[in-house]
């Protein structure tokens, strides 16, 4: 039976791929053996499925349309540097995305249903982020810690996750290729913003 490469992720807007962008042309000027994630192919994954076969694609695209439908959209900022697993030994480069609630009930949601399904759960705590890079070889660890510094003051972003989408990867000679398979728009009949509000009632300083 034919099969995919799939993950479910929140696709991110033209302001902050053109950030993440500029962040990484000023790692590239200061930091060698690093390779860099093409800013067209960054997305805000919620979940890594791994091969999926074509009958249980589409029970995902029937729970993703669901919880879409359930969810108003809502903004995460992007703020801060880090890398996985440890400074000392770095793989991954990221930026920070910061916890929203409704994110983080999102991938739980997903997490919780699809595991009922009988998909291996991931085990690993979800910590929202931007994958900007990936360490393949040896660095210079303290021009890179400097530059994380330097980097961790630069203005945040924001960015609107209106639409859920499941997205194949695909390899290819020059990275793999994503292609978007199944998206659903977030419900904006839901007005998240007047349930954050603080009633008239309430103290505020």
């Amino acid at each position: 039976m034919a099969s995919s490469r799939l993950f479910i992720a929140f696709p991110l807007s033209e302001k902050i791929r053109a950030q993440c962008r500029a962040r990484q042309d000023r790692g590239r000027a200061r930091i060698d053996g690093i390779k860099w994630v093409k800013p067209e192919q960054m997305h805000l994954t919620l979940l890594f499925l791994g091969q999926i076969e074509t009958e249980t694609q589409i029970q995902i695209e029937t729970i993703i349309q669901d919880l879409a439908g359930k969810t108003p959209p809502f903004c995460v900022t992007i703020s801060g540097i880090g890398v996985f697993p440890e400074t000392q030994a770095p793989k991954v480069l990221w930026a920070g995305v910061s916890e929203e609630e409704t994110l983080m009930r999102c991938q739980m949601q997903l997490s919780k249903t699809l595991s009922m399904m009988g998909l291996p759960p991931d085990v690993r705590p979800f910590r929202p982020h931007l994958t900007l890079a990936r360490i393949k070889t040896r660095i210079k660890k303290k021009v890179l810690n400097l530059w994380m510094e330097e980097e961790a003051r630069v203005p945040d972003g924001h960015c609107i996750m209106e639409t859920l989408m499941l997205i194949e990867s695909r390899p290819a000679p020059d990275g793999p290729k994503h292609i978007t398979r199944f998206s659903a728009d977030l419900c904006k009949d839901i007005n998240v913003n007047d349930s954050e509000k603080p009633s008239p009632t309430s103290n505020s300083t």
